[in-house]
């Protein structure tokens, strides 16, 4: 998954991702059976200039957080 991917599925922008990957952004205690609460996946590869996501890491990181950041487009 490309960058642009990742903001469109989540609905923010790209300072926005990067900031996700050092913390979670509303929540400090992570769950430990789930991703809610963890930082954001990062990135897995590099395609050219193009920085590449794991699809299914960030299609569950997002399953399991996007209801606590409250955004999705």
């Amino acid at each position: 998954m490309k960058l642009a991917e990742v903001l469109d599925m989540t609905g923010v922008g790209k300072k926005t991702i990067y900031r996700w990957m050092d913390n979670h952004p509303t929540l400090k205690a992570v769950d430990p059976n789930s991703l809610l609460g963890h930082p954001f996946p990062k990135p897995t590869n590099r395609d050219g200039r193009f920085v590449v996501w794991d699809d299914d890491e960030v299609r569950l990181w997002w399953s399991a957080n996007a209801r606590t950041i409250g955004r999705h487009p």
